[in-house]
């Protein structure tokens, strides 16, 4: 459905690159790509997201990354569909090493309520793709409000969002 930065940027590819291919077809590891198959297997039985967090060293040095993988709602007889969802945390593990001590708290704090919100945007930004489809496929289901009310609710999640990296990254 859609490529955030953070994949695109990781796989060396344009957005527009990688939409609709497959990840072997990207050159990527097999490894990675049994572990992506792992998490999407993972969100299937739990029937929501689950996620896991990476590293791997690049020419820039040690680089962190989150991956959630999030069930999407599936036709009946079509294969499982999912959105997987790339974090960089390289510079909000960078902020964390340099903060420790007394600001330890604050940030932990900072980040787990960061990390639920960049979810909720992620997952916000799906669903009002889906919906902006199928009204446009279905105009006789009148999605027109809903898919308004989403775009509303995404442009809020992502305005806070903002304000709360920000904050992480000034320390």
């Amino acid at each position: 459905l859609s490529v955030n930065p953070a994949t695109a940027s990781r796989l060396g590819r344009a957005p527009d690159g990688i939409r609709g291919r497959r990840a072997r077809d990207l050159g990527l590891p097999t490894d990675a790509c049994a572990a992506w198959a792992h998490l999407a297997a993972n969100a299937t039985r739990r029937g929501g997201p689950v996620r896991a967090e990476w590293e791997t060293r690049t020419e820039r040095g040690l680089e962190c990354f989150r991956t959630t993988v999030v069930p999407l709602p599936t036709p009946p007889g079509s294969a499982p569909r999912f959105a997987y969802l790339t974090e960089d945390l390289t510079r909000v593990r960078s902020l964390e090493d340099r903060l420790g001590g007394v600001n330890a708290p604050a940030s932990v704090l900072a980040r787990d309520v960061e990390q639920p919100l960049a979810h909720a945007l992620h997952v916000l930004d799906v669903a009002g793709d889906e919906v902006e489809t199928l009204a446009a496929i279905h105009p006789e289901l009148e999605l027109s409000d809903t898919s308004e009310v989403l775009r509303e609710g995404i442009l809020h999640a992502r305005r806070a969002h903002q304000t709360l990296q920000s904050l992480l990254l000034r320390g």
